[in-house]
């Protein structure tokens, strides 16, 4: 599969920054595993949707990672992937509906010649007059579908591909666009957009004007928390100007960071934060980690190597934790000399774990009386985040106040 540089998965990127898609240029691919497992779901849900199958079916079947080697489609997956696998087949259904699975599309028009993206799924319904866009996420932070990026380009893409011919002598305010993101693990994630063609081709003509601006050599640099969390420059430390905004938000710059090593002292944190102040903190606080983070791999590396680490050196860390050299021997022998019952431990079924074995609707019909359901804890999340805050927050305000002033 081919990769565009301005491909719609970066377009909330560079659209905030020109000078990112230049700051990445080069770097090494650093996604995880979590990436790989989205990559491995997609793959079957594809499959899945290509042949009309259920995905348990595929339960423990392989996916060959180029970084991670061989991970396992599992029960959790098939599970996530029923209410999607329902949404598009219910499209698919109506009346000359036309489903396009993992679709690679043509952006030229919009970001430039031999730029392309590829679809999860596309529905044209030329007779409703609507054009559905499906996009699978398999992470855990919320994505949602009101003026993302990545599917609008989408929804162009398959207006100029494919869409546009069979609606033609249609006006394009006429057409109802849908863009559905089904994020099965993020609580607060996903969710429907419904707007028409119209609105996305003047977003389109925005987006040229964003994607032109990156060409530029010198294109600004303008950090922020969307723009610079999953920038790989801004991960590896190589982006001054993200540098400088950590540092920023606590008042630092690099020079007094440097006066601050010459004496190994720790630099001054700020005692008194605004709610403001506090609030975009927490926010960059991923970023901030996988700054730190990648910081401290880099000096690792070095430090392995030799390379020069200032203040730091390498020491024995914690001895892993002992394990049998030939696990079958050793039960036999355990078995031999303490017997069955001191050779092992036991430990009850979770009722998840019940529920995996058996199936939502026999669990619940024989062990759903036997459960404690306690309500979720709250969680302080972005005003971004589609979930409804919880109520009644003032009338908690209040009372605070009071308590303080007592």
């Amino acid at each position: 599969m081919r990769h565009s540089e301005l491909g719609p998965s970066k377009a909330h990127r560079y659209r905030l920054c020109a000078g990112s898609v230049n700051a990445e240029r080069g770097l090494p691919d650093d996604s995880g595993i979590e990436a790989a497992q989205g990559q491995c779901f997609h793959e079957y849900a594809d499959l899945c949707l290509t042949f009309g199958l259920d995905p348990h079916v595929f339960i423990g079947k392989p996916y060959q990672h180029d970084k991670f080697g061989v991970l396992f489609f599992d029960q959790e997956m098939a599970d996530n992937m029923i209410y999607g696998l329902d949404i598009v087949r219910d499209l698919a259904a109506e009346p000359e509906a036309l489903l396009f699975v993992e679709t690679e599309v043509d952006l030229s028009r919009w970001l430039g010649e031999g730029e392309i993206g590829t679809s999860d799924c596309g529905v044209i319904n030329v007779r409703g007059r609507k054009i559905t866009i499906f996009d699978w996420k398999y992470g855990m932070i919320p994505v949602q579908p009101h003026w993302n990026d990545q599917a609008i380009l989408y929804g162009l893409g398959f207006w100029d591909t494919i869409a546009e011919e069979l609606f033609e002598g249609v006006d394009p305010a006429d057409i109802e666009v849908e863009i559905i993101i089904e994020q099965p693990r993020a609580p607060g994630g996903g969710g429907v957009w419904r707007t028409t063609m119209d609105v996305l081709l003047k977003e389109g003509r925005k987006i040229t004007i964003d994607a032109e601006a990156t060409r530029d050599p010198d294109a600004e640099r303008t950090p922020g928390q969307k723009q610079c969390q999953w920038c790989k420059a801004a991960k590896k430390g190589t982006c001054p100007e993200f540098i400088e905004l950590q540092l920023a938000t606590f008042s630092l710059g690099l020079e007094e960071v440097d006066d601050y090593a010459e004496f190994d002292v720790p630099p001054p944190m700020p005692k008194v934060l605004t709610p403001e102040r506090r609030s975009y903190i927490l926010k960059f606080a991923p970023v901030f980690s996988k700054w730190i983070e990648n910081l401290h791999k880099d000096a690792y590396d070095d430090a392995v190597k030799g390379r020069p680490t200032p203040g730091l050196k390498l020491v024995p860390g914690r001895t892993p934790a002992r394990k049998w050299k030939d696990e079958e021997k050793a039960k036999i022998v355990l078995e031999h000399r303490l017997g069955p019952e001191k050779a092992y431990s036991k430990k009850l079924l979770s009722p998840t774990q019940v529920e995996e074995s058996m199936g939502k609707k026999a669990f619940k019909a024989a062990y759903a009386h036997h459960v404690k359901d306690e309500d979720a804890k709250p969680i302080l999340v972005p005003t971004t985040d589609r979930r409804d805050a919880i109520p009644d927050v003032g009338s908690r305000f209040d009372a605070a106040m009071e308590d303080d002033l007592i």
